[in-house]
């Protein structure tokens, strides 16, 4: 794993000594030239707590004092970036070495503050070191392929300001909060990416009793974002100008977190073609009303065509991990992107309607006849954009309905629920296979 510069080495190197290790023992034998002397701080005084320790060794602006507790808003987003922060420092630190902090038990809020925040950090980590394979993954993972903009404005800002998500680059350490993302999973509502950040936290070993996930875009109702170890979940809202807002404020974050080699997967719902409820689809290419693999958008009065093709690798490896699973149907096909839920998708229950069923029913026919098996609202932008700025990304949705066989989504709520849970397990399982974990 390539080493972090001096400064932050050196910082985390202290921290680690000086809070959870022995005085005899050295966490980077490397780290200091022969016979110099080791910094102060990695000796412990037997007469200093070790919380006490930890506090005083924290790089500075780590942690900051938090806002008022009166306004849980803010304090909700201080603790999530104090944790990002600290983790950053952390976890570029050879995960073989396993970390014990059980003897931090701090007596005061400060205290605790620096010893929960750099406990939880060594819990990730420990958790990602529990096998050798995961240790190799990750570290496969941390590469030279960083994130890259299709505009050349952005690297001129002083400041960038991502104004739905409710941050900017001027009030937030984008690299020591998000620089250590990999996957990136976006859907549809908040109380969904949210589920998934749970189930992603348990499936990793990375989730503890009585643990919140705070939304890191509190200060805003826009979008809701989530995080733990590499894994971050994002809301996009409905339909294609929802979901290219969030994307254009997403891409330019994982750009000034300076991220690398991240796999970003939307995972949603649709309406199925010529297939079962319940059947989950990796979507193959994206295309529009017109069986077109290509999203059209109006720039300047222009009309701008961009490509909707999708990793084809990344396909065949999460099909793979649905053959893995054996537990639902899983097709790889086409997904029609329309801008409308009602007449867009061609259904008969909308306010408006110009057409006869037989209108319908052949339309469906020769979408199912081009490859097309599901219909939905964001993949054409969503895979326009992400190939625009070189990221691998997929599209997996499951089927709430058959549309050849009706109009209204009328299954038990708790059909439902278990077939939205489709593409998160099949997702999850991908994470876990690509670090190793499966």
């Amino acid at each position: 794993m390539q080493p972090l510069p001096d400064p932050f080495l050196s910082s985390a190197e202290e921290v680690l000594r000086a809070a959870c290790l022995p005085p005899s023992k050295s966490l980077l034998p490397s780290a200091a030239p022969a016979g110099s002397s080791p910094p102060a701080s990695s000796v412990a005084d037997p007469g200093v707590p070790a919380q006490d320790r930890a506090v005083s060794c924290l790089p500075p602006g780590i942690l900051s004092g938090p806002p008022t507790r009166e306004d849980p808003r803010a304090y909700r987003g201080w603790r999530s970036d104090s944790f990002s922060r600290v983790t950053r420092v952390v976890r570029d630190i050879p995960v073989a070495v396993h970390l014990d902090v059980d003897l931090l038990f701090p007596a005061s809020y400060c205290q605790l503050r620096a010893a929960s925040l750099v406990q939880s950090c060594h819990r990730e980590t420990k958790a990602m070191a529990a096998t050798g394979a995961g240790a190799k993954e990750l570290k496969n993972h941390h590469n030279d392929c960083l994130v890259q903009l299709s505009n050349p404005n952005v690297a001129a800002m002083k400041e960038d300001v991502l104004y739905h998500f409710s941050l900017s680059t001027s009030t937030h350490d984008f690299p020591a909060m998000f620089g250590d993302v990999k996957f990136v999973c976006v859907g549809g509502s908040p109380s969904r990416m949210n589920t998934f950040i749970r189930y992603v936290a348990a499936e990793l070993g990375l989730a503890h009793p009585g643990e919140e996930y705070p939304n890191i875009c509190a200060g805003t109702d826009r979008y809701a974002m989530y995080k733990v170890g590499p894994v971050l979940s994002v809301s996009h809202g409905m339909g294609i100008p929802s979901i290219a807002i969030m994307l254009h404020e997403l891409i330019k974050l994982l750009y000034h977190a300076r991220c690398s080699n991240v796999t970003i997967i939307r995972i949603g719902t649709s309406g199925g073609i010529g297939l079962e409820p319940g059947s989950v689809v990796i979507t193959q290419q994206a295309v529009d009303a017109c069986f077109k693999p290509e999203f059209e958008q109006i720039v300047l009065g222009k009309r701008v065509v961009r490509s909707t093709n999708l990793d084809e690798q990344l396909v065949q490896e999460l099909m793979q991990c649905s053959t893995n699973l054996n537990e639902f149907t899983t097709v790889v096909g086409n997904t029609m992107c329309t801008l409308d839920f009602y007449e867009g998708q061609g259904r008969l229950d909308g306010a408006l309607c110009c057409y006869t069923e037989k209108d319908k029913q052949a339309y469906l026919h020769a979408a199912h006849a081009a490859g097309i098996r599901n219909i939905e609202m964001e993949s054409s932008v969503f895979a326009a954009m992400c190939g625009a700025c070189g990221l691998r990304a997929a599209v997996v949705c499951v089927t709430l309905l058959d549309r050849l066989q009706g109009d209204q989504i009328n299954s038990p709520h708790e059909v439902l629920a278990e077939y939205q849970q489709r593409p998160q397990r099949l997702v999850g399982h991908f994470i876990k296979k690509s670090l190793g974990r499966a």
